[in-house]
């Protein structure tokens, strides 16, 4: 639970917030309240709330005057900030303190209700983070990416360990995974060009494994391998799957042959070496049968009763919302996260999507929407050879097929989709969590979103980013620091990488040649 502090010298402004706010459905606790700039450091000082609304026009200490100081007590505090027409100025000096919203007077109840929902989210994710290895700066993750190498190593393992677990509160009996990627590239590359395809893929992974609390990825510049600290408790589909799945979208989204090998689960950070030597064992066997040599956790629960009365409701649901396929589309999801929860087999889940297939098809049929007769037997037998994940892909698919013009949703989809990202270029982008949002596969999303735009979805992301910066660097004068945080990229030297090899120029000389400079 939460803390905020609402500061306006105004009582009537101070106290309608404070009451028509429901803030207990945002997970805050205290609501404090401070008529003046001054009263509201006091209060800081002695009650560190997480989050303040406040005013800029305040009397003998002005809004931003307070957030400066404020700062000072409560380095991670959140800010949302009011004000009125009349002070421009001052709004300017807010998005300079990077405050965390800027609201209008008077402030719609609802803007405002969503603004701070945005920011408890934000904090939940932050404490969320301590949880797991994740690094949270570009000295974090150095630091942290030094120790896990001594583990790996055998340098210092008690004390290393020891200092981990505490630090990132981790069990001694958490399980865990590595995982080996190695590139094969052409050494007659230029070495800057080889040195960013390697970075390339090292953030794409970080985007999928770090980002997602799966785990830890470092980069071995001297090899160019990649190597994955999988956390198998985090991973819900064990992490020998959810490795396999992030080899199935660098593939998707890179050119190149990759080779890759996961050791076994081990116990305790003490381990993890063992899994290390094994992957790299794996890996350096013969090119066609590494991949065969990979281990599946065999920690799949038993069939209950729960399972099945849940798959019921489900089933049931699904046909009841058949106008409205989006819905239609979370429930098929639903259905596998469950399947992978309860532990079900391949078997049990080509049955239950075949089940749901034929539920749908009757109740098509029964509510008059025009299904082929052959729909059902086609759908037979591509699901009796179907692996697991093109179980999922191929329901995604038939659920389209029945309930909309298949080739119209998808083409809303992908274009929805690259509304989404041109919309969330500073954020940590990832095609999982892209694909997530719209309640398909990241594979199935993937391949859909490189017919439709022709290129894949992780280029695309790329390519918008460069051009908005190359416009941030013709029309205004802010750092290429700012401008790379502005554009989704927390390492400003890769960021000037990345844009050298998009544009064949560094920034600060592309934006000289734009100024005649």
């Amino acid at each position: 639970m939460y803390k905020l502090l609402i500061v306006d010298d105004e009582e009537i402004i101070r106290q309608g917030m404070k009451t028509l706010i429901p803030w207990g459905e945002l997970g805050i606790e205290t609501v404090l309240t401070a008529a003046s700039s001054r009263e509201a450091l006091r209060i800081m000082e002695a009650e560190e709330p997480q989050l303040v609304i406040t005013d800029i026009n305040m009397g003998e200490m002005s809004g931003i005057e307070m957030l400066e100081k404020a700062y000072q007590i409560i380095p991670d505090l959140r800010a949302i900030v009011l004000t009125g027409y009349d002070y421009f100025e001052y709004a300017r000096d807010a998005l300079r303190l990077h405050v965390q919203d800027l609201l209008l007077k008077p402030v719609n109840e609802e803007l405002l209700y969503e603004s701070v929902r945005k920011q408890i989210v934000s904090l939940d994710e932050k404490r969320a983070v301590r949880r797991s290895l994740r690094a949270s700066s570009i000295q974090e993750q150095f630091e942290l990416k030094s120790r896990i190498q001594s583990l790996l190593k055998g340098r210092d393992v008690d004390a290393t360990a020891d200092s981990l677990e505490a630090e990132y509160r981790i069990a001694p009996d958490a399980r865990f995974m590595m995982a080996v990627l190695v590139p094969d590239v052409d050494y007659a590359m230029p070495y800057e060009d080889r040195a960013l395809m390697y970075h390339q893929l090292h953030i794409f992974c970080m985007g999928e494994v770090d980002n997602e609390n799966l785990g830890f990825t470092i980069f071995d510049e001297h090899s160019g391998a990649i190597l994955i600290l999988y956390s198998v408790d985090a991973c819900p589909l064990g992490g020998e799957r959810t490795f396999r799945e992030l080899l199935g979208l660098i593939r998707s989204e890179f050119s190149g042959f990759l080779r890759a090998a996961i050791g076994a689960e081990v116990i305790g950070l003490r381990n993890i070496a063992l899994s290390y030597q094994e992957a790299l064992q794996l890996l350096n066997r013969d090119d066609e049968k590494y991949e065969k040599e990979l281990r599946l956790p065999q920690n799949l629960a038993s069939r209950n009763r729960h399972f099945s009365e849940l798959f019921g409701e489900m089933k049931g649901a699904m046909c009841a919302h058949i106008s409205n396929p989006s819905k239609v589309l979370k429930l098929f999801d639903t259905f596998f996260r469950a399947a992978d929860e309860y532990g079900k087999p391949d078997t049990d889940v080509r049955k239950g999507v075949f089940r749901m297939l034929s539920d749908l098809y009757y109740t098509c049929i029964i509510s008059g929407i025009p299904v082929s007769e052959s729909f059902m037997g086609q759908a037979a037998a591509s699901l009796a050879v179907a692996s697991r994940e093109d179980c999922r892909e191929l329901g995604q698919q038939y659920i389209l097929h029945m309930l909309t013009s298949r080739e119209n949703e998808i083409n809303k989809m992908v274009a929805d989709a690259r509304d989404y990202i041109d919309q969330h270029l500073a954020d940590d982008l990832t095609v999982s969590e892209i694909a997530a949002h719209f309640f398909v596969s990241a594979n199935y999303f993937s391949r859909l979103f490189k017919k439709h735009m022709g290129e894949g979805c992780n280029d695309y992301i790329v390519r918008k980013r460069m051009e908005k910066a190359r416009n941030l660097l013709t029309a205004t004068d802010l750092s290429a620091g700012r401008i790379a945080s502005m554009v989704g990229y927390n390492d400003t030297n890769y960021f000037s990488m990345a844009f050298k090899k998009y544009f064949g120029m560094s920034p600060t000389s592309y934006r000289s040649s734009q100024r005649g400079g």
